[in-house]
């Protein structure tokens, strides 16, 4: 009905603004023209230029005729508002709804309610929100939903009863939300108990007495026991863990030990009971025999001194003589003198003689009645006068010289003592003056010179033998041996050649011998190989292994000494003669052709302990490469094959002087090795594999190779 009557009243005024719009402007023809004058004979076709007018006041609106530009103005009434739907508004419990609309012209802010509606009482309109009040352990609560908008609620209040405490267990079971206080050795323990509802945190406490009280359940009694207070457990533990200290009682003080509880509480207990002092202990067996003696009378060089028994327990010493009524005839002994003389008294000087030295004489100053002496300060002899007192003995001259009836001895005596002596001034025999019934160089007669012996002449005129003069060549020794006389054989060993040692027949005190008739080194007797490929020899405790595919960096592998590349490392493998058995890894040889085998190796960088470098990736850095020969090679064939092996050097040149050594028998400088006894031949290279780079092989017949490495 509304809506119908304001339809109506918006019908008439818009006839209205229409009808006085028309009137106005046939006024403005005649009566309000402002612009120019128009010709007259022109009939005007207005057009509206622009209006200040607005949705609620009036303005000027500004004509111009389309024909003959003439302008006019006349008054323009407001223009009113221009209304736009713009949203609704739902009502709710508490206030009614409405449509919104806007004025829709430029620069117009107008707004306007309309087809507002009463309140709904829906109950979607309104918001309920729980404000209920949660209960505690404590206190009550209670649930209830409020509207948000009006306040009202959504039906009666729920009363909530208090929840009560939770300690989990009605029967204190003392573990689940407990806090336990063990008992210790003088206090029982108690339980205590955690609410576990949600913010509440209040304790209940069971002490020991609380739970042995008369209305006690057999659970109580049990958790009881767990809190009973343990009292102190002294008693000794049976490794002595709870000994603090143990005093020994000796002869003069009682002693004491003291133990500290099991529990670990921290109490001590003193025992005194079984540590009162000891009597003092002066002898072992009744034959007195190993009785403790201490000297309280220091003996002499030559006077006896006096010992007394002292008490043997430790830490005692105390002494028999400090007795009230000392009893030497039981508790002392004789104490033998020392023979210990200090001689520093009444010197007495002995002057030398011509062989005797001269000395000086001290006696013993430690005991009065000590005689002992000993002789000091030695001098020199006077040595004859330092040889002037010696005299030629006239006797033994021919015109004041020696001669062969005295076997040409130069002989003094001494004036002063009448000692005598043989060219005790260093006279030297003159030649054919002395011995003259002999030639130089014969030794008709006499004894020719041996190996390490002089020789001796035969003087037909003093008829004696007599040894050549010193500077008689002819009389030398030969140094020339005769090793004629066969003497002990030393076997061989898988590690040292055999021989036999031969002396000199020459002279029988000569002892220089030679060794000759080397044997062959005997073959090892090694072990079956191990999981690793390691072999023993049971003889000389050596141990190799087999590298025949092994690259250079394989046998760096080896090494364990932990400064690999330097001088001090001697660990590298060392291959001597090996097994006889053709190795699984042995390579194939085709009778009568060539194989052939390069040994051209990476070389690895290597850190400061000898440890090979990686990259990023993991792999070893290689720096270059070197050639790494082998030093044996074991061939196994038929009995009787015949093996050619070439050795090249870096240059691809056959190396052709070296000892070859097959099966421990040196066959000399070769590379070739020929008519071997048995199916396996052992070829040693030692002396030339570092420079080996290539190794080439033929066999009579089918074959296998096995090579070895060494450092």
């Amino acid at each position: 009905m509304k809506k119908r009557i304001l339809f109506i009243i918006m019908a008439v005024l818009t006839f209205v603004v229409v009808l006085s719009a028309c009137g106005g402007k046939k006024n403005s023809d005649t009566n309000t023209n402002t612009g120019t004058n128009p010709p007259a004979e022109c009939t005007h076709n207005w057009e509206s230029q622009s209006s200040t007018a607005t949705c609620t006041t009036a303005g000027i609106e500004t004509f111009k005729c389309s024909l003959c530009q003439a302008t006019k103005e006349e008054n323009a009434a407001a223009l009113g508002h221009d209304m736009q739907f713009v949203d609704t508004v739902a009502p709710t419990c508490q206030e009614g709804g409405w449509d919104n609309y806007a004025c829709a012209r430029e620069n117009c802010d107008a707004t306007e309610k309309k087809h507002e509606t009463e309140p709904s009482y829906a109950p979607e309109a309104h918001d309920f929100q729980d404000a209920g009040v949660a209960p505690t352990c404590t206190t009550a609560g209670y649930e209830d939903r409020i509207c948000s908008r009006c306040g009202n609620s959504a039906g009666a209040r729920v009363p909530l009863y208090a929840l009560g405490h939770t300690y989990e267990r009605a029967d204190f079971d003392g573990t689940t939300g407990a806090t336990r206080v063990e008992p210790t050795c003088e206090t029982n323990g108690s339980i205590t108990y955690t609410c576990q509802a949600d913010g509440c945190g209040e304790t209940v406490t069971k002490t020991y007495e609380d739970l042995i009280g008369a209305e006690a359940t057999e659970a109580d009694k049990a958790l009881a026991a767990t809190l009973a207070m343990l009292g102190h457990k002294y008693e000794e533990a049976e490794d002595k863990s709870n000994v603090k200290e143990e005093v020994k009682p000796t002869c003069t003080t009682a002693g004491y030990i003291i133990h500290t509880c099991q529990n670990g509480c921290g109490g001590e207990q003193k025992t005194v009971s079984g540590y009162e002092k000891l009597n003092h202990t002066f002898e072992r067996n009744p034959d007195e025999s190993s009785w403790t003696y201490v000297t309280t009378l220091e003996p002499t060089c030559i006077t006896k001194g006096t010992a007394w028994v002292v008490c043997t327990e430790e830490g005692c010493g105390y002494n028999t003589k400090d007795d009230e009524v000392a009893n030497p005839a039981k508790y002392s002994k004789d104490v033998d003198p020392t023979g210990a003389h200090i001689f520093d008294k009444n010197p007495t000087v002995k002057e030398p003689t011509c062989v005797d030295a001269g000395y000086t004489t001290y006696y013993c100053s430690v005991d009065e009645g000590c005689t002992a002496s000993e002789n000091r300060d030695d001098t020199a002899p006077t040595n004859h006068g330092n040889g002037e007192s010696w005299e030629l003995i006239p006797e033994d001259l021919k015109d004041g010289k020696p001669f062969c009836k005295t076997d040409g001895n130069w002989n003094y005596q001494c004036k002063d003592c009448k000692a005598t002596a043989y060219n005790v001034k260093g006279d030297t025999p003159i030649e054919n003056a002395i011995h003259t019934g002999y030639t130089k160089g014969d030794f008709t007669g006499g004894i020719a010179p041996t190996c390490v012996t002089r020789g001796k002449y035969y003087c037909s005129e003093c008829e004696t033998l007599f040894e050549g003069y010193p500077d008689d060549t002819a009389a030398d020794a030969t140094n020339v041996h005769t090793y004629d006389k066969k003497g002990e054989v030393t076997p061989s060993t898988c590690t040292v050649y055999g021989y036999t040692t031969y002396h000199c027949s020459g002279d029988k005190t000569c002892t220089a011998s030679e060794r000759r008739d080397y044997t062959p080194l005997a073959a090892h007797d090694y072990s079956d190989p191990s999981d690793d490929g390691t072999i023993t020899c049971f003889k000389c405790a050596k141990s190799y292994r087999d590298v025949t595919t092994a690259t250079k960096t394989d046998v760096d592998t080896l090494c364990t000494c932990g400064n690999k590349g330097t001088a001090a490392c001697k660990c590298q493998l060392k291959v001597e003669f090996i097994a006889t058995k053709a190795p699984d890894a042995a390579f194939d040889l085709t009778a009568n052709t060539a194989f052939s085998k390069v040994f051209l190796h990476d070389v690895y960088e290597k850190d400061e302990n000898g440890n090979i470098k990686k990259d990023q990736d993991g792999d070893p850095i290689v720096t270059g490469q070197e050639y790494y020969g082998p030093a044996l090679i074991i061939l196994n064939g038929e009995a009787g094959t015949t093996y050619t092996i070439t050795v090249y050097d870096e240059n691809d040149v056959a190396i052709t002087t070296y000892d070859i050594i097959v099966d421990g028998e040196d066959v000399g400088d070769a590379n070739v090795v020929t008519s071997v006894s048995g199916a396996v031949a052992k070829v040693s290279l030692e002396e030339v594999w570092e420079d080996i780079a290539k190794v080439e092989i033929t066999a009579s017949t089918a074959a296998t190779v096995q090579m070895y490495y060494a450092i």
